[in-house]
């Protein structure tokens, strides 16, 4: 696709800054992450949140990898899957998300998976197991005695 030119330009870049941002708003992103002029993108947490919120209502492989990316990046658990209920207005139930994210069967690796270059060569048992490590660490933790 040729590049964008003049006036044209400008208004595809107001109306992609636009559709970023009003996705991050409905998700109540607070740190938006300056890309060009007058393009943000959602942070990392944001992301989280949407991808959570997405698996409700698909099972790809690419979403389920993300999540795991993200975490692996230092997001927080606890935090994404309350901003995920919030921009799933709470349609979305936690019970239920917790059960989708640590269970691997629905997420088949599709052939084309290695062609956006993952940084991580996991499968989806592999993630199923770290996120239900990172569930239980984060939510089944008991306290340390004094």
């Amino acid at each position: 696709m040729p590049a964008l030119a003049g006036p044209v330009s400008r208004i595809f870049d107001k109306v992609a800054a636009l559709t970023c941002v009003s996705d991050y708003l409905l998700v109540g992103g607070t740190n938006p992450v300056p890309i060009s002029a007058n393009l943000r993108a959602a942070d990392l947490l944001a992301i989280a949140a949407m991808k959570m919120e997405v698996l409700m209502r698909r099972a790809a492989f690419r979403d389920y990898y993300d999540i795991y990316s993200l975490f692996k990046q230092g997001v927080d658990l606890n935090d994404a899957i309350e901003l995920a209920l919030k921009y799933s207005k709470h349609q979305m139930k936690r019970k239920n998300l917790l059960a989708i994210l640590c269970n691997g069967n629905r997420f088949l690796k599709s052939d084309d998976f290695q062609m956006l270059l993952p940084v991580y060569d996991v499968t989806a048992d592999e993630i199923a197991a770290f996120m239900s490590d990172k569930i239980n660490s984060t939510f089944f933790t008991p306290p340390a005695l004094p």
